[in-house]
């Protein structure tokens, strides 16, 4: 084997190497590309389930005070039923 036939083998391994540190590489972006695919999908549901709860915080916070006095009055009722 020549001199330049060993030179053109070592520099096709070179360039082989070099095209699977490229497919490496490209696998490890794709593999991100999925991880903040999933961060992303994770916090669209969140914001979606924050979305649903709104109202219903909304009518708990609006109707807060009649609630409270529900309650007063059911311990008013219980606690003078346990002292007669």
């Amino acid at each position: 084997m020549t001199k330049s036939q060993l030179t053109k083998r070592l520099q096709a391994v070179e360039d082989t190497k070099g095209i699977w540190s490229i497919e490496r590489e490209k696998r490890l972006s794709e593999a991100k590309l999925f991880q903040d695919a999933n961060k992303i999908q994770q916090a669209l549901r969140i914001l979606y389930e924050v979305k649903d709860a709104c109202p219903r915080m909304k009518w708990a916070i609006e109707n807060l005070e009649s609630v409270e006095q529900f309650y007063q009055s059911e311990l008013k009722i219980l606690h003078g039923e346990c002292y007669e």
